[in-house]
């Protein structure tokens, strides 16, 4: 018997849903996730994050180091009797011992100087040097006499021409005459050049005028052309007009040619026709030359790098 066509789709539908088994129903139910209700998602666990640990005690800051002594306090204090005392003071640190050696016996000796050069000579050889050259100082600035006669007495080669430039920087300015004198026992030799260069910048600081008669009296050669460099040249920078002036007065003098070069070094920066001008004074065609040849790089380049010129 023929099936109604009718029936033909409610059959297919049939045979479709019997076709699937028990285990494909099972597939199509929602499943059941642990720790939450069937067919719902599961809320999301947040990872624990470890606790910050506790910061580490910091140790107890370490108490301030105990200050060394006071240079300039103890100085204040010092007498020709705690002189042995502050000195150990301050040699309880090697580092400010070394910058304070010298002032301390220098002012020692202004107090005692006996007893300050005796200790000064008793110091190692190094700081010996300093220390003696600095106790003779302070001796000279109270007694220059006493000092005087003390290195006479006491100092010997190699260090004689060493120790004399203490007393030569620091001996009393109205008696500048009395140590040229004095100055003149010493041999000749690169240390007596440095000697007498040395007192005539310290003679023209106080007395320029006379440090350049004095130079001007010194014999030929290389002492006398340093020590007139040094008056003429410094002597020009700080006041033109008066060291001018005196070698107009001295245009004669047996040191003038090197007396003329170096105030025209002095002055060539400012005033170049100046310089000119004295630069034609000069006998000696190398003296000359150097300030001539020097005038047109210096009008040339106006507040410029100065120009070093050779000594004399």
């Amino acid at each position: 018997m023929k099936r109604p066509a009718a029936i033909l789709p409610l059959l297919a539908a049939a045979v479709v849903m019997a076709s699937c088994g028990p285990k494909d129903e099972e597939a199509r139910q929602p499943r059941e996730v642990e720790g939450s209700k069937t067919g719902e998602r599961p809320a999301p666990t947040r990872t624990e994050r470890p606790a910050h640990p506790e910061p580490a005690a910091r140790p107890d800051p370490a108490p301030p180091a105990e200050e060394g002594p006071d240079p300039a306090e103890l100085m204040a204090q010092l007498t020709p009797e705690n002189a042995l005392e502050i000195r150990e003071k301050l040699r309880s640190e090697a580092r400010l011992w070394k910058s304070t050696a010298g002032p301390f016996y220098r002012q020692w000796a202004s107090l005692d100087p006996q007893a300050a050069m005796a200790a000064a000579q008793s110091e190692d050889p190094k700081m010996g040097l300093i220390s003696t050259s600095m106790a003779l100082a302070g001796w000279t600035m109270n007694d220059p006499g006493g000092a005087r006669d003390w290195f006479d007495a006491n100092m010997n080669e190699p260090y004689q021409l060493r120790f004399a430039h203490s007393l030569v920087s620091y001996w009393p300015k109205d008696d500048f005459e009395g140590l040229a004198t004095w100055t003149e026992r010493f041999p000749a030799g690169k240390e007596k050049t440095n000697l007498v260069t040395r007192m005539a910048g310290t003679w023209r600081r106080h007395q320029p005028d006379g440090a350049a008669q004095w130079v001007a009296t010194l014999p030929a050669g290389e002492a006398r052309d340093r020590a007139t460099d040094f008056v003429f040249q410094s002597w020009g920078k700080e006041d033109p007009t008066a060291a001018g002036e005196f070698l107009a007065a001295n245009i004669e003098a047996d040191n003038i040619d090197v007396a003329i070069s170096s105030y025209a070094k002095a002055v060539v920066p400012d005033d170049p026709d100046a310089a000119v001008l004295w630069a034609e004074e000069i006998a000696d065609s190398r003296l000359r030359d150097e300030i001539l040849e020097a005038i047109p790089l210096i009008r040339g380049n106006p507040g410029g790098s100065p120009v070093n010129f050779p000594g004399p």
